[in-house]
């Protein structure tokens, strides 16, 4: 449950790494152009995104630990609490001892005092993976924009080259065709 230095020295890098990352990923975000990327822009934007995705995986799954982490103590401090009437009642009948009494008392607010680090916890990976999420979002729409824009490019080439063709059959040929070969059109006579 409590990595308190690890997560505090992660926040610490974390804010670093997104100041760089945010602005690299800004910066390939601006001046990513979907009508002029190549091919080798889409494969880098792509594994950006791949790696991006996975480092989004893994923080998801840190998130869901941390979260469980303070679920586990909440319930826990909830159950000593309810607890303690129970065990004030047999301190009374001289069941237990008051050293048994104070020791539980003593992991209690032990448990309690490392709540807010824990919620902390669980914060500063909630917002890793929903800065992550942001990322992959940006990533995802510029690789859905570039191949909308390829897609767009190929159905003008398609075009632009049975206008061509059509454009080649001569009046005399399109006497002797029932229809134009290279856009199955039939030709005015």
């Amino acid at each position: 449950m409590s990595n308190s230095n690890g997560w505090g020295l992660t926040a610490r890098l974390i804010s670093k790494h997104f100041g760089a990352l945010g602005d690299r990923v800004s910066e390939a975000i601006a001046n990513f152009d979907p009508e002029t990327a190549t091919e080798a822009d889409r494969d880098r934007l792509a594994d950006s995104l791949r790696s991006t995705a996975q480092k989004l995986a893994a923080a998801r799954a840190s998130f869901e630990k941390e979260r469980t982490d303070v679920v586990k103590l909440r319930e826990l401090i909830a159950t000593d609490e309810k607890a303690t009437g129970t065990l004030a009642e047999r301190l009374a009948a001289g069941k237990i001892s008051e050293a048994t009494i104070t020791l539980f008392c003593d992991e209690l607010e032990a448990n309690k005092a490392r709540m807010p680090q824990e919620e902390q916890e669980e914060a500063d990976a909630k917002q890793y993976m929903d800065e992550l999420q942001t990322i992959v979002d940006a990533l995802a729409k510029q690789l859905s924009e570039f191949d909308a824009a390829a897609k767009k490019a190929m159905q003008q080439l398609a075009t632009a080259k049975a206008q061509q063709a059509c454009s080649r059959c001569a009046p005399s040929a399109r006497a002797s065709w029932p229809a134009c070969p290279a856009c199955a059109a039939t030709p005015a006579p």
